[in-house]
């Protein structure tokens, strides 16, 4: 689950036409919560990065039901 997204820069506009390459790299753990530094790029240019704070999360029952049938 995405808890947080810190010092979101863009610097390029992206057209729709345009191949979007994304990355994203694991930087830190603490207990259930996990941070990663992550990017975009067209035609090797950055045109966006931030890192995002993302949250192990228990799927609701009717989810985990369906998962065992």
């Amino acid at each position: 689950m995405l808890s947080a997204i810190k010092r979101m820069k863009f610097f390029h506009a992206v057209h729709a036409e345009e191949r979007i390459v994304l990355r994203a790299a694991k930087i830190g753990e603490m207990g259930e919560l996990f941070q990663f530094k992550v990017g975009a790029g067209v035609d090797g240019k950055r045109v966006a990065e931030s890192k995002l704070v993302l949250s192990k999360a228990t799927p609701p029952q009717a989810a985990r039901d369906s998962l065992n049938r």
